[in-house]
């Protein structure tokens, strides 16, 4: 990873840190309106970690606020609506909310106890090694940190998953150096996808179903709006690829790549990909 990007990621995560502890109803209760609207095929599953895609649309929100009088210049109003991007906050903290709501739904107590039995004290064990092995690592440590703060039967699924990545992406420098062995990191990713299987199916019903509608919908517009942003900034910063790193990609756990225009996004969310005009300032 170079340097600019350890730099994004420690920014991320500290942002996620400072707008997401509160503010998260409030937030939901004012997009509410906007999220019912998204017609149905529009809305897109949600498939990722949530303080990995709320750290990145903040980055953005972030990097938009900054960089805005660059879009500002370099777009047609009509096309490109910067008042209509100003809320990525508020989507990045709607998104929070609606997921804590989808995580009480789907987590009454007494669920898959078997698979819970298990990975709990698989968790605890892979997740003292790692602060053993990356405690003090400026890029590692930020997502530990998440890792700890996990409290329900999803959280526990999540957090094996992340873990069981973190020793397969370093594995060259883990092996050895700890307790935790291949068959460790095996077994917590095969406990991952069994318990959030096991919660799904034995959580299925309405009330589930629609905070999960709604956690789609929030993750769908926020999306959209980062995908916007992206797409205009590969457009502004074409040659120069230090502020494109600046604008992170969303749902993905690792990696940058520079900003492309969404192969396809639901017109009645958010104004359509912005066409260039001619800089009406210098550059």
């Amino acid at each position: 990873m170079t340097k600019t990007n350890e730099t994004t990621e420690q920014a991320t995560h500290a942002a996620t840190d400072a707008i997401t502890l509160s503010g998260g109803d409030e937030a939901l209760t004012k997009l509410r309106a906007t999220l019912d609207a998204i017609p149905a095929h529009a809305v897109t599953p949600f498939r990722a970690q949530v303080p990995e895609a709320v750290a990145a649309i903040i980055q953005n929100a972030q990097s938009y606020a900054a960089d805005r009088a660059r879009f500002v210049a370099t777009f047609a109003a009509a096309a490109f609506d910067p008042a209509a991007h100003d809320n990525l906050v508020v989507r990045a903290q709607a998104l929070w909310q609606a997921d804590l709501l989808y995580r009480r739904a789907t987590d009454p107590e007494g669920l898959a106890a078997e698979l819970i039995a298990t990975a709990k004290p698989l968790r605890q064990r892979i997740l003292r090694a790692a602060s053993y092995l990356w405690g003090h690592d400026d890029v590692i440590a930020p997502q530990l940190a998440h890792i700890r703060e996990g409290q329900g039967h999803l959280d526990t699924a999540d957090d094996l998953a992340a873990l069981a990545g973190l020793f397969t992406a370093n594995w060259s420098g883990a092996k050895g150096r700890s307790e935790i062995t291949e068959a460790d990191v095996t077994q917590a990713q095969n406990i991952s996808v069994k318990l959030v299987n096991a919660l799904a199916a034995k959580s299925d019903d309405r009330e589930v179903t629609k905070a999960r509608d709604l956690r789609d919908r929030a993750a769908t517009y926020a999306r959209h709006g980062v995908d916007t942003i992206r797409a205009a900034a590969g457009f502004v910063f074409r040659d120069d690829e230090a502020a494109l790193d600046r604008y992170p990609t969303i749902f993905v756990a690792r990696g940058r790549r520079r900003p492309t225009a969404p192969k396809s996004a639901p017109t009645t969310i958010a104004p359509a990909t912005p066409a260039p005009v001619a800089p009406t300032t210098p550059r």
